[in-house]
């Protein structure tokens, strides 16, 4: 029995070790998603007045970004989405930026309410909005 005992205080001592590794790797990838083009979107969201309307005046974002991020000296570009919620209703943010010179410009910025298919367009610079 003493034996067994050991061998499963080592399988669980493993089992942490891999857990925290894994979860330290999901941090690291969610940390580096938020970066400058997250935080020029979120600010952008939360100052504009139909989004304030329509989710809230208090906004605060979801702890994951997903899409993808490719940055190259000064050079990049950002397509993210992630989810925002207020005291009104709750959204998805789409977001897709460019680097120039070091720079990051917010290209086209979306806002889809839940439960509500009127999209909020915040950035269109295809369209000029």
């Amino acid at each position: 029995m003493k034996g067994n005992f050991k061998w499963i205080l080592i399988g669980l001592l493993a089992f942490c070790v891999m857990a925290s590794f894994i979860s330290g790797i999901v941090v690291l990838v969610m940390k580096m998603m938020k970066g400058e083009a997250y935080d020029i979107s979120l600010q952008a969201v939360r100052d504009n007045p139909m989004v304030i309307e329509k989710i809230g005046k208090v906004i605060d974002p979801s702890w994951y970004v997903l899409g993808n991020v490719n940055i190259n000296g000064p050079e990049g570009s950002a397509t993210i989405e992630y989810s925002i919620s207020g005291e009104v209703s709750a959204a998805k943010v789409y977001v897709y930026a460019t680097r120039h010179a070091g720079e990051w410009t917010l290209y086209k910025l979306i806002v889809a309410p839940e439960n509500d298919g009127n999209r909020i367009i915040v950035i269109d610079s295809e369209n000029n909005s």
